[in-house]
């Protein structure tokens, strides 16, 4: 791998506009391997001037060898985290016939690539552009592409031998989505684009243009850019035409906030996948919950704003889901807004392995769960009440022969936070040594607000009865 970086470098004429780079070029063409390099990687600072930085890399490549003909991989991903937040500045300093050059000279320095990861720096529009310009230079042989932002302003660039595709739009003006080929594809991300952005597909074999096929698609994660509760963007935006068709697809991840999400009323799923995971508004959930759902392994699914809805309505439709959707491996569950309260009765479904809940839940409630939902490997409830509670929370003495009876089986990790601050103390550490003592499997438990030493001194009491002490890790604020 031939690794230009951030770091120190020989002054130079352009040293004033140039990011400091440190580079193993020089080992490479000492050790007579350039030939061999698979993998070029960049990471650079952001600076005013971008240009002399990758002029200054493209020359020390070249006085190594005028072509890196193995070279099948290129990498551009900023050398800090901290991002120069003037990004005007940056832009300015950029002359758009230069940038368009420097993507000219890397494509043609390294004309045989087939993967791109072009990172974060087309954050700004000009390196875009530059990064735009080059994957239209290689496009049909690309078989990996990572893109951000504002790319593909080829009205020529073609992805005809794809094969992972992740693309994040976020919107941005004058973005154009390449033409792609849907029959090569094995997965693709799109990450806040624009519904038409799905519109971009070419299907080869299909015949017409009201059918595209991905035949190879095993994994989907689509994330479109919503605004105020619809996930179109301008007044002439307009539903999908074609029906998008997944025989093959194993893992699907949608995140929408819309009421109508137009992917889903356009996809054909197969009838059993491996996982499905879900990210939605409460709208979203009762749309899809009147819908044909997949089989899967593994099912994960978060509800925001269910409050804005009615809450039973809404419930029953993610209980739909779950019931549907099967989740027979493993099956999780987040609700995660603090009004709404969720009752064991109000699910039918069964089966929970992992169940989030930022809502007031009552003691009773609590152990409702424990009782109904038989697979739970994790629960965290976000504001518990122990106000009125039926349930014994009275733990017997440390010499006591009875042993407490188990209220769960496999429950490993427990969190939750007893609403009510520092008058509830004393009932929310007894509720946690109730808890600790009836949970076998427990690995782990995160409780607030609780009496630390009084916990500290319940596990060194009664850890000779009930071992299984000795093997939580204990949080606890108090």
């Amino acid at each position: 791998m031939l690794a230009p970086g951030s770091g120190t470098a020989d002054a130079g004429p352009d040293d004033q506009c140039r990011a400091k780079v440190s580079t193993n070029l020089d080992l490479v063409v000492a050790a007579g391997v350039s030939h061999l390099v698979r993998e070029v990687f960049i990471a650079t600072e952001f600076v005013a001037i971008l240009s002399p930085t990758f002029w200054w890399i493209i020359g020390r490549m070249r006085s190594a060898a005028p072509v890196w003909s193995r070279v099948d991989s290129f990498i551009v991903v900023p050398a800090s985290t901290q991002w120069d937040m003037n990004l005007r500045r940056i832009e300015a300093g950029n002359d758009m016939t230069e940038i368009l050059a420097i993507g000219d000279a890397l494509a043609e320095l390294m004309p045989g690539l087939r993967k791109l990861d072009l990172g974060v720096y087309c954050l700004l529009p000009k390196i875009g552009e530059m990064c735009g310009h080059m994957a239209g230079r290689v496009a049909s042989q690309l078989l990996t592409f990572t893109a951000w932002d504002t790319m593909y302003r080829r009205e020529d660039c073609r992805l005809d031998a794809i094969r992972d595709l992740r693309m994040w739009n976020k919107g941005a003006t004058g973005w154009r989505s390449p033409r792609i080929s849907a029959d090569t594809l094995e997965r693709l991300d799109m990450v806040q684009c624009i519904d038409d952005n799905l519109c971009s597909f070419i299907d080869t074999n299909s015949g017409t243009n009201r059918t595209i096929v991905f035949r190879k698609l095993k994994s989907l994660r689509f994330w479109p850019l919503s605004y105020h509760g619809t996930n179109r963007i301008g007044a002439d935006a307009r539903p999908y035409h074609q029906r998008l068709h997944l025989p093959a697809l194993r893992k699907l991840g949608v995140n929408c906030y819309a009421a109508d999400c137009l992917l889903w009323s356009s996809v054909v799923l197969p009838a059993n996948m491996d996982s499905l995971d879900l990210s939605m508004a409460s709208a979203t959930c009762e749309s899809i919950a009147q819908t044909t759902l997949p089989k899967v392994k593994h099912l994960r699914l978060k509800a925001y704003d269910v409050y804005l809805h009615t809450t039973t309505t809404t419930i029953r439709a993610i209980d739909r889901i779950l019931v549907e959707a099967g989740g027979y491996e493993s099956k999780m569950l987040s609700i995660t807004d603090s009004i709404t309260s969720v009752h064991p009765d109000s699910l039918a479904c069964t089966g929970l392995t992992w169940l989030l809940l930022d809502g007031p839940t009552s003691v009773d409630d609590l152990l409702g769960f424990l009782q109904k939902q038989s697979r739970l490997h994790y629960l965290n409830l976000g504001r518990v009440t122990v106000g009125d509670t039926h349930a014994d929370m009275s733990i017997p003495s440390s010499d006591d022969d009875r042993l407490v009876a188990p209220l769960h089986a496999t429950l490993a990790r427990l969190a939750f936070a007893v609403e009510g601050g520092r008058e509830v103390r004393g009932k929310a550490t007894a509720l946690t040594t109730r808890l600790m003592l009836g949970l076998p499997a427990l690995a782990s438990i995160h409780a607030s607000p609780i009496l630390k030493r009084q916990i500290v001194d319940f596990v060194g009491e009664y850890v000779h009865r009930y071992p299984h002490l000795a093997g939580v890790n204990i949080e606890l604020l108090f």
